[in-house]
């Protein structure tokens, strides 16, 4: 089951990880690097990895293979008890009501997926609650502005971080990717 020693990785973080100027051995030994300083397991969710993942990407598929970034079960959020799995979707569609404005009436939360209802980063979010993760890496602006509505009234704590702000919270630190990498891994190739 996941746990506090576990980072979820959103896709764009991932994605924009993959756009830097590294080729894929160095951009694997900086990415390794980065979460042994951080102490962390870094997981896709599955919803993310079944809808949002671009699995054809070579980079992506070497990344995983390589078990730098594993991906998670759901049996590794909800232990497959059915009292967890509800509590996950009760969960998950309160997120969703607080952070839309509106509720989510549909069968199965689980394969539900429509484009642009940021439901890949309400996924990560209801995770870090059920399972205790206290990490999200993630490019998109919406996973921390919903943190900043949900941690207004929620029991859980979790940091969310895009590239910067991961490597501002490890730079320096003994076991580091050089500052050059560091940089240069912040920053998208163009």
């Amino acid at each position: 089951m996941l746990d506090s020693s576990y980072a979820l990785v959103d896709n764009d973080f991932l994605s924009h990880a993959l756009e830097t100027r590294f080729d894929s051995e160095k951009l694997c030994t900086i990415l390794q690097a980065i979460f042994d300083v951080l102490d962390k397991q870094p997981v896709v969710h599955p919803w993310l990895a079944t809808y949002e993942l671009i699995t054809d990407n070579g980079l992506v598929l070497k990344v995983i293979s390589e078990n730098i970034i594993q991906l998670a079960s759901w049996e590794d959020i909800h232990a497959n008890q059915e009292e967890q799995k509800t509590y996950y979707a009760i969960l998950f569609k309160e997120l969703y009501k607080k952070v839309n404005g509106i509720s989510l009436n549909v069968p199965d939360i689980f394969t539900y997926s429509v484009k642009k209802q940021s439901l890949g980063e309400l996924h990560n979010i209801t995770t870090c609650m059920i399972c205790g993760c206290n990490l999200i890496l993630s490019d998109d602006s919406d996973s921390k502005r919903f943190k900043r509505i949900i941690s207004q009234t929620a029991v859980c704590d979790f940091v969310v971080y895009n590239r910067e702000d991961l490597v501002a919270s490890i730079k320096g630190l003994e076991g580091a990717p050089k500052r050059d990498d560091l940089r240069a891994f912040s920053h998208v190739a163009h």
